[in-house]
């Protein structure tokens, strides 16, 4: 939630003047201006805004507490806005989308004051494998070839090719992958003179 404060000007009521009438001799009420800053959502949130020299500004990311916070439940009860509570980091599978880690440092008031110079925090994902069987023709070479729908890449994979069988009867083709990304690639097989050969690969894309 966000509430704006604006700032108005109108004309004084006599119980909104800070000072006493009489102070302001030779003055009628009605020449009398007084700045009244007004803040949106005033019912709802229960501020009162006495005087804020910025206007007009917004106010976001605020966070209301049914309890008084102390020592002892404001780390529990103070998590950054849009983020659940704080909870121990213990091994194991977690599903989120963003995650925030802190570290709590603790000392004697005897020792000296600890620092740190560096934190790593370590994260693995579970591995992704992609593999499926390839026709090549003369024709239809380059070939490219797009991962299954089911297997999205965060990193590009590391591929491995391998023959299945190909035409003639002269030496192995050579087998090129190349403009690997997270979607697919683009794939090749020749012979010694460089022409290309009819065939059948596999392939296999390993990431996460």
């Amino acid at each position: 939630m966000s509430f704006t404060v604006r700032k108005e000007f109108h004309g004084s009521k006599l119980k909104e003047l800070t000072n006493p009438f009489k102070y302001f001799k030779g003055k009628r009420l009605k020449d009398l201006r007084v700045t009244a800053y007004i803040a949106d959502y005033k019912d709802v949130l229960g501020i009162g805004v006495s005087k804020i020299d910025n206007t007009p500004i917004v106010l976001s990311d605020l966070r209301f507490y049914a309890k008084v916070l102390n020592e002892t439940n404001f780390d529990e009860a103070f998590t950054p806005f849009g983020y659940s509570r704080w909870k121990k980091m213990i091994t194991g599978d977690y599903i989120y989308q963003k995650a925030l880690c802190k570290y709590v440092i603790h000392a004697s008031l005897n020792s000296d004051r600890p620092n740190v110079r560096a934190y790593t925090h370590k994260v693995d994902v579970p591995d992704l494998l992609a593999q499926g069987t390839v026709e090549l023709t003369v024709s239809n070479q380059p070939q490219e070839v797009n991962f299954p729908k089911d297997r999205t890449f965060h990193i590009v994979p590391e591929m491995s090719i391998s023959i299945k069988s190909y035409g003639g009867t002269g030496a192995t083709p050579l087998v090129l992958a190349y403009n690997v990304t997270t979607k697919g690639f683009t794939v090749v097989m020749k012979n010694e003179d460089g022409g290309y050969v009819e065939g059948t690969i596999t392939y296999a894309a390993r990431g996460y």
